[in-house]
């Protein structure tokens, strides 16, 4: 918001900011533990989740991403080039809601090193650039595409250099830990744990340092702010505040907070990495972003999928009978 705004006007802008699109974004992870491997047990099965960390649901070009601070995954103890098992974190494809099969999840994919094409800069003190994962998902089936993300393909999607201000509103969104901890006392019945699912939105104002880009400051909007009111929180996606929602603009990615400081990596100085991914190496996450169900099998996978999920209970009926006789040609 560059005009002078009445007060009115700001406290609208300021309170509809955390209900735009671009606030949605972002997505809590989910890191997972299996106690027995695919191999020894015959199918993949999380036995519990753990942790907690923030990611931002992007798309580049026709491919959906995380992207979190490495920091994130690795204080989490995964070895993403090693990982525990075959997908060792989730996302969720919906900002919120109920959950209620694996098709309700992102997966990850591969690794982009993108860290490895973004140069360090002698102006960023406080951060370090390159503490960045961009994590391609598996493409979702066609009744669970995802309601909120932000798409970043050219430099008009995001705020450019020239767009911060001293005195400018700056929120981040994303899963602090303390109000998303994992419960093993009082889990429903059937469960060995449970947790929450709650976004919290900070907004703060953006100040130049002498020997810095500058910082998200909270000593006058939010009061204390330290890492352990913020613990989780980095990954969060920061946004500017305007007066209709459909123009905010994403900033960049939280990556600290503490003593009312928020430091993030701004966008403008990371995007040609993250649009140029596919010139840059990658890691396999998941053994099955290189494997393609074909044939009998593929026919049968998408059959199961359109019976569960699809809206229209007449075709669902159809698609049944379908794969029933599909069932009864290739596992005779």
């Amino acid at each position: 918001m560059n005009s002078t705004p009445s007060q009115e006007e700001l406290k609208r802008a300021l309170s509809n900011a955390p209900s735009s699109n671009t606030a949605k974004s972002c997505r809590r992870i989910f890191f997972n533990h299996l106690i027995e491997s695919i191999k020894d047990r015959g199918h993949f099965h999380s036995d519990y989740f753990f942790g907690s960390g923030t990611a931002t649901l992007i798309k580049i070009q026709d491919k959906l991403f995380m992207l979190t601070p490495k920091h994130v995954i690795e204080n989490n103890h995964i070895d993403i080039e090693n990982p525990q098992n075959e997908s060792p974190f989730w996302i969720t494809t919906k900002h919120n809601g109920t959950w209620k099969s694996l098709h309700d999840f992102l997966m990850p994919k591969k690794l982009w090193k993108i860290d490895l094409e973004i140069k360090e800069k002698a102006e960023y003190k406080h951060i370090n650039l390159t503490d960045l994962y961009l994590i391609e998902l598996f493409t979702p089936g066609q009744y669970h595409h995802p309601d909120h993300f932000i798409e970043i393909n050219s430099d008009s999607d995001f705020l450019s250099e020239q767009e911060f201000y001293e005195g400018q509103f700056l929120y981040a969104s994303g899963y602090p830990e303390h109000l998303n901890s994992y419960d093993h006392e009082n889990a429903p019945e059937g469960f060995s744990h449970s947790t929450n699912v709650i976004r919290h939105s900070m907004i703060g104002i953006f100040k130049r340092d002498n020997d810095n880009f500058g910082h998200i400051s909270y000593e006058l909007t939010e009061g204390t702010q330290n890492h352990k009111t913020t613990n989780g929180m980095s990954g969060s996606i920061v946004y500017n505040v305007q007066p209709d929602i459909d123009q905010i603009k994403p900033a960049g990615i939280l990556v600290s907070c503490d003593n009312n400081i928020g430091r993030f990596i701004p966008f403008f100085e990371v995007a040609d990495a993250m649009i140029g991914f596919s010139t840059a190496n990658s890691i396999e996450i998941d053994p099955a972003a290189e494997k393609f169900i074909q044939g009998p099998e593929a026919l049968e996978y998408f059959l199961q999928y359109e019976a569960t999920h699809a809206p229209d209970s007449e075709y669902s009926e159809q698609l049944k009978s379908c794969l029933e006789i599909l069932k009864g040609m290739i596992h005779t």
